[in-house]
């Protein structure tokens, strides 16, 4: 089966999504998306991802009430996060499970396609926040992206 996907603001958002993800990954930090950290409940130890592996971050005390405030999302049905990312440090490559981060180790991240703006809240959270926020800008995610993409289906 074939079908194609459309190019959209969400597929572009998307896009700068994972071209943030690979560029902290190329810099020795695991990611986690606030949507994960909200399902897992879990705000003491949280599972970053590292490429295809999995790391488990022992989280500081003085802010796990800050990542829980902010992997709430606003409203339940369509759930808006504040930030795309929590990222922290990884020292090796071959960390499993890092046992003491340091504050400074971790970075809110909100990963932008093109010139798309900063809302107010985003704002007003870096206000709050213990942990320092980096904006990812993804340039060139418009340039030469194909109007459609063909997406093939079939049985494995």
């Amino acid at each position: 089966m074939k079908d194609y996907l459309q190019k959209s603001n969400e597929i572009l958002g998307l896009l700068g999504e994972c071209y943030a993800e690979g560029y902290f990954q190329k810099q020795n930090y695991a990611c986690v998306t606030l949507e994960q950290i909200f399902k897992s409940k879990k705000y003491d130890k949280i599972e970053f991802k590292f490429g295809s592996k999995r790391i488990l971050v022992d989280i500081p005390k003085e802010i796990q009430k800050e990542i829980k405030k902010f992997s709430t999302p606003s409203c339940l049905f369509e759930p808006y996060y504040v930030y795309d990312f929590l990222v922290c440090k990884i020292k090796s490559k071959l960390t499993r499970h890092l046992k003491t981060p340091m504050i400074e180790d971790f970075l809110w991240v909100e990963a932008k396609s093109g010139n798309s703006p900063i809302s107010q809240n985003q704002i007003r959270a870096k206000l709050e926040t213990k942990i320092p926020v980096m904006l990812c800008r993804a340039e060139g995610v418009y340039v030469n992206l194909p109007e459609n993409v063909g997406i093939v289906f079939s049985k494995l």
